[in-house]
């Protein structure tokens, strides 16, 4: 079950510090995801063209780019897990972000 994001600005803050943490392969990825989740209400092949096409279109973007482009997907979803520890990055919270520091 998911939640709407009801959370403070210190739990945005610290999602978005995890972001700019993650690896830009993972962030590509989150980021393709969420772009073919709001681009295709299809099939799950239209779905998957789109997903490899955003992957591509994507290769070449910096770390903060993806970062902040990962935050506008969250945003879109408004969404959390239940108990609100992770905001969804794609529709169905495949890809989301921890709100509680990650020290890595």
């Amino acid at each position: 079950m998911a939640w709407e994001i009801s959370h403070g600005a210190d739990a945005w803050s610290t999602a978005y510090e995890n972001l700019q943490n993650s690896s830009v392969d993972w962030l590509r990825e989150a980021c393709a995801a969420a772009g073919a989740d709001i681009a295709v209400d299809e099939t799950e092949a239209d779905w998957l063209d789109t997903y490899e096409s955003l992957l591509g279109e994507y290769g070449g973007l910096h770390a903060d780019t993806l970062a902040d482009m990962a935050l506008r997907y969250i945003e879109h979803w408004n969404t959390c897990d239940n108990g609100g520890f992770n905001f969804y990055i794609d529709q169905d919270g495949h890809y989301s972000v921890s709100v509680d520091l990650i020290e890595g």
